[in-house]
């Protein structure tokens, strides 16, 4: 009998056996006792763009409290720290499934120029943390009058 080859299913197959068994070595990496709850995976995604003005950062941080957060500049190197608290579960209750992270995190970037730190302002909405950051005079672009 002659059977039709199909790659594409060899193909899925062989990246199902590979998901898996990332998922078993990272899953025993990162989790702490249960599933989803470690602590080292925990990496807000962020936002950086730049403008002649400032420059602006926005981080997704949905479930932390404003008070868990800590914002600091120290030789042009913008640091945001956090925590988010694991809810334990109460009696009559089981979770079967946790995906999202808890535990504290760190995120540092590198300024590319200097910043007024004494204008920097920061809002926390809606899990949004948005930062303007304005730069500093020397760094914006000035337009230089050719004489003549």
């Amino acid at each position: 009998m002659i059977r039709r080859w199909f790659p594409q299913s060899e193909l899925g197959s062989l990246r199902g056996r590979f998901d898996r068994v990332f998922d078993d070595f990272l899953g025993e990496y990162f989790s702490s006792g249960k599933e989803g709850t470690g602590d080292l995976a925990f990496f807000p995604p962020v936002d950086i763009k730049e403008n002649k003005e400032s420059i602006n950062v926005t981080m997704e941080i949905p479930g932390v409290k404003k008070d868990d957060i800590s914002i600091e500049i120290n030789d042009n190197i913008l640091s945001i720290r956090g925590h988010r608290e694991f809810k334990k579960e109460e009696e009559g209750e089981t979770h079967h499934r946790i995906e999202r992270s808890y535990g504290s995190f760190v995120r540092s970037f590198s300024l590319s120029c200097p910043v007024e730190k004494e204008k920097i302002e920061a809002s926390y909405r809606d899990g949004l943390l948005a930062l303007n950051l304005p730069k500093c005079e020397e760094a914006k672009p000035k337009k230089i009058a050719i004489k003549g």
